[in-house]
């Protein structure tokens, strides 16, 4: 063969190599959000559709306040959300995380709220 189909062919090659390595990056989990960024979002959405009464209006205007307040955005849910119900077993540890998470809350927020002292009501 000559130099210049040679060269044809490497460079046919390398052009190759780069796009499966492009296609193959855009394909992995590096658009999930983190797990621990992930159950912070997922927490706030559960407490704002507790607290909306069910109002679909409002959850979606709450969802979109969440998803700034986190830097996200909803493709970036949606994916990671779509990830973890590809697997449901995923799901079971990270509820376990979730309800950690609101119990921790719930003490923060009992600690720095002076009412149920006031009242003298205890902590369980």
């Amino acid at each position: 063969m000559t130099a210049a189909i040679m060269n044809i062919i490497n460079c046919f090659s390398i052009l190759l190599l780069l796009s499966f390595l492009i296609f193959a990056g855009g394909c992995s989990d590096s658009k999930l959000l983190k797990e621990e960024k992930f159950l912070r979002v997922y927490t706030d959405l559960v407490i704002a559709q507790d607290t909306s009464n069910a109002d679909y209006n409002k959850i979606d205007g709450l969802k979109q306040i969440i998803f700034k307040k986190h830097n996200i955005t909803n493709e970036q849910y949606e994916r990671t959300f779509n990830y973890y119900n590809e697997n449901p077993s995923r799901w079971d540890a990270f509820f376990e995380k979730v309800i950690h998470h609101v119990e921790a809350l719930k003490r923060e927020a009992n600690r720095n709220d002076p009412a149920p002292k006031a009242f003298g009501i205890q902590e369980k």
